[in-house]
């Protein structure tokens, strides 16, 4: 399973519920406090065809009603850098109460996850600019040599 697509279908067919089904059953919050809403078909639709990029708020809903980490949905990876997808329980009883306790646990892993994105992009930036230094080096060098 390559793409979050992949793996949100796959969890879905484990749990043998059609796109309609799991849009009623997920509940993603709104900007009302104690609100939540449903997705639509459409939405699960277009994010199993990677037509759509969940926002935090889905990819925590996800992560909680399947009980997964949001790890493997993100990059199909745990943290032990496993690549083997997660076992899928069938659990009729995915209340809210259930989802809340898990909430934080989530909200940890995209906040290490978003850190190590930071940190993967500060490392990139400090490459480029000693790519960019070098290549500086190497222009005087052969400017120097013409001369």
């Amino acid at each position: 399973m390559k793409t979050f697509g992949d793996r949100i279908k796959f969890l879905r067919q484990q749990k043998n519920l059609t796109m309609g089904e799991l849009a009623k059953l997920l509940k993603v919050p709104t900007n009302h406090p104690n609100e939540t809403k449903s997705l639509t078909t459409t939405t699960i639709s277009n994010i199993e065809n990677n037509r759509h990029s969940p926002n935090s708020d889905i990819v925590i809903a996800l992560s909680l009603f399947f009980n997964v980490s949001a790890d493997w949905l993100l990059f199909g990876r745990e943290h032990s850098m496993n690549n083997t997808p997660p076992h899928v329980e069938h659990n009729d009883d995915n209340s809210n109460d259930d989802n809340n306790i898990h909430i934080d646990k989530v909200k940890e892993e995209l906040g290490e996850l978003s850190s190590h994105y930071t940190a993967l992009v500060t490392q990139v930036n400090d490459l480029l600019t000693e790519v960019t230094t070098l290549r500086k080096i190497v222009l005087n060098d052969k400017e120097s040599e013409k001369r």
